[in-house]
C-alpha cells in the first residue's frame, strides 16, 4: 500500500471525526506525516559479539561452605538438583560461631579472579514480517476508530490481515523483504 493510499485510508476514517476538518489541510497533513517519519519503518542496530568482562571477587563464607560441601556431596554421588538443597539447610542449622569461622576462612583466602564471556548473537537491521509491516500501516487507521477499545485493535488486525486475500498478504512480504 503506498502512503497516498495510507493517507487516503487514514482520511476516509477521519470522517467519522465530529469535528469538521476543511479539505485545504489534507496536503499539509500528508506532508507534515511524511516529514515527520510516520511512515518510515523502524530498524534495529547490530549487538556486540562476544564481550570478555574479567572481575575478581571475594568469597563470603557462605560461598567458601558451599564450594566444599558441594565436592563432599558429589564425591558421595548426590544427585546434582539435592546437593544444593542440602549445602542451604546444612547452612541454616549452623551456629553463628561456625558461621563466623568460614567468614574467617573467606577472609583469609584470595580474592578470585572470574572471567566472563557474554555471547550474544550479531544482528543487523531487524527485517519486518509482511504481517508486521501491515501491522504498522493499519495500526494508525485502527486507532482513529474510537469503536474499537485499545485492548482488541490487535485482534481486529489480525481479523484484517486474515481476510486479506493471499496475493495481497504476498505483496506486504514481498514489500517487507524488500526494505
Amino acid at each position: 500500500m503506498s502512503t497516498e493510499t495510507k493517507f487516503e485510508t487514514f482520511w476516509a476514517a477521519l470522517g467519522q471525526c465530529p469535528y469538521d476538518l476543511p479539505v485545504e489541510i489534507k496536503p499539509y497533513l500528508l506532508q507534515s506525516l511524511k516529514t515527520s517519519g510516520f511512515f518510515d519503518v523502524p530498524t534495529v542496530q547490530p549487538t556486540q559479539v562476544g564481550t570478555t568482562v574479567t572481575k575478581t571477587k571475594k568469597l563470603s563464607g557462605y560461598n567458601v561452605f558451599m564450594k566444599e560441601k558441594m565436592a563432599v556431596f558429589k564425591a558421595e554421588n548426590v544427585p546434582s538438583g539435592e546437593r544444593m538443597g542440602k549445602v542451604g539447610a546444612l547452612w541454616k542449622t549452623l551456629s553463628e560461631e561456625d558461621k563466623a569461622i568460614w567468614k574467617a576462612k573467606a577472609d583469609s583466602s584470595a580474592p578470585q579472579t572470574v572471567t566472563v564471556k557474554t555471547t550474544t548473537k550479531a544482528t543487523g537491521p531487524k527485517k519486518l514480517s509482511g504481517y508486521q509491516l501491515y501491522l504498522k500501516e493499519t495500526m494508525p487507521i485502527v486507532k482513529v476508530n474510537t469503536e474499537i477499545p485499545a485492548k482488541e485493535r490487535m485482534a481486529e488486525i489480525g481479523k484484517m490481515w486474515k481476510a486479506l486475500k493471499e496475493e495481497e498478504r504476498a505483496a506486504y512480504k514481498v514489500k517487507a523483504e524488500n526494505l
